[in-house]
């Protein structure tokens, strides 16, 4: 070890030393250690340091931490009065309180500090002009939104607020809904990765995407979404999106697209795999793509029991799947197990709508010989039973045409009920 001269080798006498000093400030009253107390206490409700503790709740919030999601909102209010209620000399020539105000404001915070500023001219450039723009948005104000945020270059801002401001940009420029947006939507990812900011623009570039028919970038945006924030708070509602583009894009009916399904399926967890599947069922029947909802319901059949067991109302749309399928009885059984008491008005109507159709499948069946049959168990290409008499031989009609028409017409029908 080496010592420089008057260097003290031991702690001992450095902490007696420190411990006379304390004792000296402690004999005079604490003067001196009272400035920097009070320091400390004022650091902590500057603005600035209050808006990056709520960051820290969003945080939380798509790391899946309820409570955080739960008292966020209070938090924002009680945030929102303090900003409010604080003196005017902490504005003044600060521009991390002024970038933590606009950002309070354009994650939701009510507009009353920034149009405070903005009328007592606390506001200076380069954040003027975004103040008005924020104040605009929050307030609902959207072509004048987009007027003054036309005239801000995010990329010029700190990367934290110009993600944000990017997102924003995107929001009120048609909702992501435009080649603009989408290059809005990926500087939010690249500005503020790992934030709040990213897990929104993702979640809402994904639908945007697919609603204009760019299924290959929808599919990306999706699987780095649930990738980067797979416990996110907030991703039910772009779950619920997701199965609807899954149901109307047909997502089971071609190899391609029941690979990117599964790699959609891989990054979920157990019980959001089971959500996201019976939603797409659920509008894949609706819409009258039975291939992607039997694919659906193979895929929660092969889900852990007590998770794909499901409600009386999952196993009403396995049935009705199964019964527009290939295993009519299989569907017929299932439909008369489940107990219709346990419904709700929209599916105790599906119910009766299955069962009606039931009865028009079991009526009239067409045999491999292109004949039409009374139904017997079998379905569509099973062997059927053969006529018991000459009276039954008069059941049949000489046209398969005629029969598979009044199969199509009953399973429209039924479709037709869903939808409503």
């Amino acid at each position: 070890m080496i010592s420089y001269p008057g260097a003290v080798t031991s702690p001992l006498p450095l902490l007696r030393s420190r411990s006379r000093y304390v004792g000296l400030l402690l004999a005079m009253g604490g003067a001196w250690a009272l400035p920097a107390i009070a320091a400390d206490a004022a650091a902590a409700t500057e603005p600035h340091v209050l808006v990056r503790q709520l960051v820290g709740e969003q945080a939380r919030i798509i790391q899946g931490d309820r409570n955080a999601f739960d008292g966020f909102q209070k938090k924002v209010v009680a945030v929102s009065r303090a900003l409010q209620d604080a003196d005017t000399t902490v504005w003044i020539d600060n521009e991390k309180n002024t970038r933590a105000a606009i950002k309070l404001v354009l994650s939701g915070g009510p507009p009353g500090i920034l149009k405070k500023l903005l009328a007592a001219h606390a506001i200076g450039e380069p954040f003027e002009l975004l103040a008005k723009a924020t104040v605009a948005f929050a307030e609902g104000r959207k072509p004048q939104a987009y007027a003054y945020f036309q005239k801000i270059d995010h990329r010029k801002l700190s990367p934290s607020l110009g993600g944000h401001v990017a997102l924003v940009k995107a929001l009120v420029g048609g909702a992501g809904r435009s080649e603009e947006a989408y290059s809005l939507l990926d500087d939010a990812c690249l500005l503020s990765p790992g934030t709040i900011v990213e897990e929104a623009a993702l979640r809402r570039h994904a639908p945007a995407a697919a609603s204009a028919g760019r299924l290959e970038r929808f599919e990306a945006l999706a699987l780095r979404y649930f990738r980067r924030f797979p416990n996110s708070l907030y991703g039910d509602g772009l779950l619920s999106e997701l199965a609807v583009t899954l149901a109307r894009q047909d997502y089971g009916a071609t190899p391609k697209r029941v690979r990117a399904f599964e790699r959609i399926l891989s990054q979920l967890t157990t019980k959001k795999q089971q959500t996201l599947l019976s939603e797409v069922l659920k509008e894949s029947l609706a819409l009258g793509h039975i291939v992607t909802a039997r694919f659906s319901l193979t895929k929660q059949q092969l889900l852990p029991v007590d998770i794909a067991a499901g409600s009386a109302e999952n196993r009403l749309y396995e049935a009705a799947t199964l019964i527009l399928s290939d295993d009519f009885d299989a569907g017929v059984a299932a439909l008369e197990r489940i107990d219709t008491t346990r419904l709700q008005r929209p599916e105790l109507q599906l119910a009766e709508a299955a069962g009606r159709l039931v009865t028009a499948i079991s009526k009239v069946a067409v045999a491999p010989d292109g004949k039409i049959a009374k139904h017997t168990g079998q379905v569509a290409g099973d062997s059927p039973a053969a006529p018991e008499s000459a009276g039954a031989e008069a059941d049949i009609a000489p046209d398969a045409h005629i029969a598979s028409r009044r199969i199509i017409d009953a399973v429209d029908s039924f479709l037709a009920e869903i939808d409503s």
